[in-house]
């Protein structure tokens, strides 16, 4: 006989701390809206422009936003959109040294006094949100990590000792610079040596991928009973962006391409490219996200560009997508079961386009030397050789099997039943099962 499921907990007051990113936004907005429709209160505390651009407007009764200083987003999101042409180890660099621990340093105060004055039973608290993370510990709240890509929770540095000291240096001066406790350094120092690095909660973390991904390019990565992979958050309403439906052509191949909202300015040699390599292709429309401007004029006439499109509704039309392996691209095509060309550009890209490599669904191709005959020879491999399909589908019934909004409230309230019985990591095991 199977066991009953366990009963619901008590309404309770959940507190997302987020940074001003999209893409880190959204899977919290996915798994806050599910809990409030199981009758919890949810605030997100972060910047009100970059939530404006999620949350759905008005919020859901029992949702709250805690607005932080929007100089300090205004400013940070600036330094990063300053820093884009880096690359590569630059780019991890910069986004450390010039937005994350900036933003954390300056920003530790305000996040401090505003999960003290709202006393959340639960933090859910992004991995790139590090004032959460120490301010979580400095008030003893319990919290969970959200993982919007796997490449957080495997060594993706790997052998680069020289990176890795780097980062652990300026992590120490960060927790040098804040006014810690010492009680507080030293959970934290424990905390670190038991997880790898201070972002990570013992209690629980969210990771919005599959096991089998994150294992694809790291087989030796050991997941113990604290990481839930509870797949990629796509049930969340959206705000609707208007495409012309009829420009998609019958009868031919369809390719999506896009470079995600942060790196489709820097793209114009690869448009070229790519307007080169399948401009004219008989049997293939091209359908690309970015900015018209930066595009061949006029582009070739099985090309649609827009700079905006509506991408989980397009994903249903088209056979293949080109993309920079952004994390969240890369998941809701691979939900629809569709192999991936990845020109990891930065970040996590180059992590998660090797996941796509190796789990069989795509190719990889480095986005500073592509090349048109390149370009046309992967795509055309990608939709003549069924084995990338077959793979990128293997994915799909994966995520299937549990959908990141729910998954994620399931993993909430777990934390929430073994807060209540007074229970650590260990009361969200079963939840694996």
């Amino acid at each position: 006989m199977r066991a009953p499921p366990p009963a619901a907990p008590a309404p309770a007051h959940v507190a997302f701390v987020v940074p001003p990113l999209t893409g880190h936004i959204n899977p919290t907005v996915a798994v806050g809206q599910a809990l409030l429709a199981r009758g919890h209160r949810v605030t997100w505390v972060g910047h009100a422009e970059a939530l404006a651009r999620s949350l759905p407007a008005p919020l859901p009764p029992g949702g709250a936003v805690w607005a932080l200083g929007e100089h300090l987003s205004a400013e940070r999101l600036g330094a990063l959109h300053a820093g884009r042409e880096a690359r590569g180890l630059a780019a991890f660099q910069f986004l450390w040294e010039g937005v994350l621990l900036p933003l954390a340093e300056e920003g530790y105060a305000e996040v401090l006094a505003a999960l003290a004055a709202l006393k959340p039973d639960l933090c859910v608290v992004d991995q790139q949100a590090l004032a959460g993370a120490l301010a979580c510990r400095a008030l003893g709240l319990p919290w969970l990590t959200s993982c919007t890509t796997s490449a957080a929770i495997v060594d993706a540095l790997g052998e680069l000792t020289q990176l890795k000291g780097w980062l652990d240096a300026q992590r120490a001066r960060l927790l040098a610079a804040l006014p810690l406790a010492e009680a507080t350094r030293a959970q934290v120092a424990a905390e670190e040596r038991e997880m790898g690095s201070f972002e990570l909660s013992p209690r629980g973390v969210l990771v919005f991928s599959s096991e089998r991904l994150a294992r694809a390019a790291h087989p030796e990565a050991r997941f113990g009973e604290v990481y839930h992979f509870v797949g990629p958050a796509l049930k969340v309403a959206r705000a609707p962006i208007p495409f012309d439906w009829s420009l998609l052509r019958a009868g031919v191949s369809r390719v999506y391409f896009s470079l995600g909202t942060l790196n489709g300015e820097r793209g114009a040699r690869v448009y070229a490219a790519l307007c080169e390599a399948l401009g004219g292709e008989a049997g293939l429309q091209v359908i690309a996200a970015a900015p018209p401007a930066l595009f061949p004029s006029p582009p070739p006439e099985n090309f649609v560009v827009c700079a905006r499109v509506p991408q989980l509704e397009l994903l249903r039309h088209v056979d293949l997508v080109v993309t920079h392996a952004g994390h969240n691209t890369t998941c809701e095509a691979l939900a629809h079961g569709l192999p991936l060309l990845a020109l990891p550009i930065k970040d996590d890209q180059p992590v998660v386009a090797e996941q796509v490599r190796a789990v069989g669904a795509g190719l990889r191709l480095p986005f500073g030397r592509v090349t048109a005959p390149r370009l046309r020879e992967a795509v055309w491999r990608l939709l003549r050789e069924p084995s990338f399909r077959e793979a990128a589908r293997g994915v799909a019934a994966e995520f299937a099997r549990e959908d990141g909004a729910d998954g994620g409230a399931r993993v909430v309230e777990g934390a929430l039943r073994a807060r209540g019985a007074g229970g650590g990591a260990g009361g969200l095991g079963a939840l694996r099962k």
